[in-house]
């Protein structure tokens, strides 16, 4: 857990600002806009980054699996950061950056993983350890996540 006085709020603004330079740092030059789109567990991540050009048109970024793994590391912190005793920290984070510094950041941690790209889905016992590490109340824990947990430990693949 995190031992910094700092509130909170400035510290979770501190490291979405630094994930936002390092995807600037990242994209080629002569970007308008970012967006990054990230599914966390304790496990690992997925993202996906895309970037407009002058043109407006959104392109995939091809080498999103060459992010350094000090951004990984930052995500786990920032989820570590945004947990709350029995609610839960977040599933998914969209960060939209303009090319003059404004910023977006959206997190949602009850609904279901988009998963638009038809990326492989984690399985159901990391969402069950997930559980584990950032716990929620009964009331809190989403019917999707409910059922992953169910199956993983139907299936005997956590306790």
């Amino acid at each position: 857990m995190h031992t910094d006085n700092q509130p909170v709020a400035l510290r979770q603004e501190k490291l979405v600002r630094a994930l936002g330079q390092m995807l600037a740092d990242f994209i080629p030059e002569g970007w308008e806009r970012i967006r990054f789109e990230a599914h966390g567990t304790t496990a690992g991540f997925r993202y996906k980054i895309g970037y407009a050009v002058a043109d407006g048109e959104m392109q995939l970024h091809q080498q999103s699996h060459r992010i350094p793994p000090e951004f990984r590391r930052m995500l786990a912190d920032l989820r570590e950061l945004m947990y709350r005793p029995d609610i839960g920290t977040w599933f998914d984070m969209e960060l939209s950056i303009e090319s003059g510094g404004d910023y977006i950041v959206r997190f949602e941690r009850d609904r279901p993983p988009e998963n638009p790209d038809n990326v492989p889905e984690f399985s159901d016992d990391i969402y069950a350890q997930d559980l584990k590490v950032y716990p929620r109340s009964a009331g809190n824990i989403p019917e999707w996540l409910a059922q992953k947990v169910y199956r993983a430990q139907s299936e005997g693949m956590v306790e």
